[in-house]
Formats: structure tokens, sequence, C-alpha cells
């Protein structure tokens, strides 16, 4: 039986789950974000803040949710029903919802055991943003195991809106943040990916056969990453959407070279973004450059499921 322990300091709540392999997740109201995942007693997965309340500053947006719109919307305008909905005055890109996302929330947390093996923790809030139409109820599902995430959205509005969340996280299986993503390797079963321009925002799709975005078959990162071609991107280095191939049950696999340790996504969305970030984070966990680690986004519409999977430890072939 898993144990639970909740924590509320200054209206905000710290959930840690325990599970009898060592396996451990923390789970926090402000942004309902996943703090840490340690799976079978190893180090966390994820990557976090110090001070944990530096997730509301954006940033990084290390391991919270981002909401109501994830990504970017070109010029900060979007037509909806006609009309022209402006997300702020200048005519930049609109970045993962401003600075009043759903990052900067403090949700209100419910949890409960389902079962004798996993445990649900539920973050839910009534908001309002202050750009995109609609008072939204939105409700974050965490099923959690001894070794798996089933992350699901669910918001409803009372009026016609946009919305596109994702959950932030960065992984790196080392579980150390110091060292670099050259001892993973990849796989996305995805056939198609889009290209961005020069303010990110995406222009066109092409096929991955032949291109440094081709995944299909597991790579490793280290080949990818030096590879000189990517200074030729617009946003030199990797920040793009996959689109699944919808045939395959798993959407992506991350492995450690240096483990038996993997990560394995499945998901309903349409697609999923891979990021080397290239700006460094606010006061990380520990004296660490963010530039080579990994945050796969999934990217998705108002009502989807995700299951984040870190098999127990037996040899990866």
């Amino acid at each position: 039986m898993p144990t639970i322990q909740s924590t509320t300091r200054q209206n905000k709540t710290l959930i840690g789950i325990m599970f009898s392999d060592g396996t451990l997740y923390e789970l926090y109201s402000l942004g309902a974000s996943l703090l840490s995942w340690k799976p079978q007693g190893k180090k966390s997965i994820v990557a976090r803040y110090h001070d944990v309340d530096e997730i509301q500053n954006g940033g990084l947006y290390l391991s919270t949710t981002v909401g109501p719109i994830a990504g970017r919307i070109a010029k900060g305008q979007f037509v909806l029903n006609e009309q022209v909905i402006h997300l702020h005055d200048s005519n930049h890109p609109y970045l993962h919802s401003g600075p009043h996302g759903f990052h900067t929330l403090n949700f209100d947390v419910s949890f409960k055991k389902i079962g004798t093996d996993s445990v649900e923790v539920l973050f839910s809030k009534t908001t309002q943003h202050e750009s995109i139409p609609g008072l939204m109820d939105v409700k974050i599902s965490y099923l959690v195991s001894n070794h798996q995430i089933r992350l699901s959205f669910h918001i409803t509005s009372n009026q016609d809106t946009v919305v596109n969340i994702t959950n932030h996280s960065y992984f790196s299986l080392l579980g150390q943040f110091k060292d670099d993503l050259y001892h993973h390797d990849l796989q996305i079963n995805a056939n198609r990916v889009l290209l961005v321009d020069q303010d990110m925002i995406p222009n066109e799709i092409i096929p991955v056969d032949g291109t440094l975005f081709d995944f299909r078959n597991r790579r490793s990162l280290k080949h990818v990453l030096t590879d000189p071609s990517w200074q030729t991107q617009t946003c030199r280095g990797i920040d793009h959407y996959f689109f699944l191939n919808r045939e395959k049950d798993v959407a992506l696999r991350l492995y450690s070279q240096l483990s038996p340790l993997y990560l394995e996504i499945k998901t309903s969305y349409p697609g999923v973004t891979f990021i080397q970030p290239t700006t460094p984070p606010l006061n990380p966990l520990n004296p660490i450059n963010l530039w080579d680690y990994m945050e796969l986004s999934l990217s998705n519409h108002s009502f989807h499921r995700t299951e984040l999977i870190i098999p127990p430890f037996t040899p990866v072939s």
C-alpha cells in the first residue's frame, strides 16, 4: 500500500506519495506541478527549482502545468468566431498564456487511493484568464503507481474558447542534472515534423525521412545534438512538434545508456514536442546548465490523457 503525506504552508499544498519499492512522487498545488519522480529509490528524473515558488515566474516553466494555451501565438492574437482576440499589446509572439497562466494558479487539491497500488491526485480550479475568453473549470489528474503516471486534463468553459494545455516537465534519466543528454537515446514514432520560423512560429510540415528529425529508430542524442546542421535551424537546436504515427501504441521512448532505465510515453494527443532548452533557468535545484537537458512537452487539446511509464528495472535490449 502506498503512503501519502500532505503538507500545507502559506496555502500551498505539497503531496508526497511513497510506494513499497521506494518510488516517490512529489506534487505541488502551485501550477499543479510534478516536483519529483524518484523511481525505485533512485534520484529524481525531473528538474525543479530550489525555491519551488519560482514556478510562478515562468522562465523555463520547470515541472509545471502550462495553459490555458501552451506554445506561441503569432503576433499575440487569434481569431475566434470571426472576432480577433488580442492577447497583449506587443506584435511579438505570445508565449504560454503570458504572465498569468496556469503556472501562477494555486490549485485546490484532493487525493484518494485507487485499489491497493495507485493514488489519484486531483488539482482543480475555476478561473478566468485576463485575455483568453471563458470562465474555465479546470481539472488536472495525476494517477500514479509505483512505475507509472497517468496524466489527464479536463477543461470546460462557459463560452467558446481556445485551450492547449500541457505538462512542462524536464527529464533526465541520470537524475543528476549536471550531465548533458549525451548519455540518452531517443525514439519518437513520428513520420512528420513541424518546422518553425525565427519567432518559433510553425511554418511548414515535412516528412522526417532523411532529416535530422528522424527518430523512428532508436538514436543516440549525442550524435544528433552535436551535428553542425542544427545551427542552420532557425531555433539553433531542437524545439519542434512531431506528428505521431497513430498506428503505434507507444509515442516515445527515452533511454539511459548508463542504466536499464527508460521512460515510455503513451498519449491520446496528436503529437509531442521535443525541446532542447537554449536559455538557463532561474535558481534551479542544483547549479546546473539546462541547455543540454531535455524537455518533453506534450502538446494537446482540451481533454486528453497521457501515460508516463518507467518500467521496473530490467535489462533493455
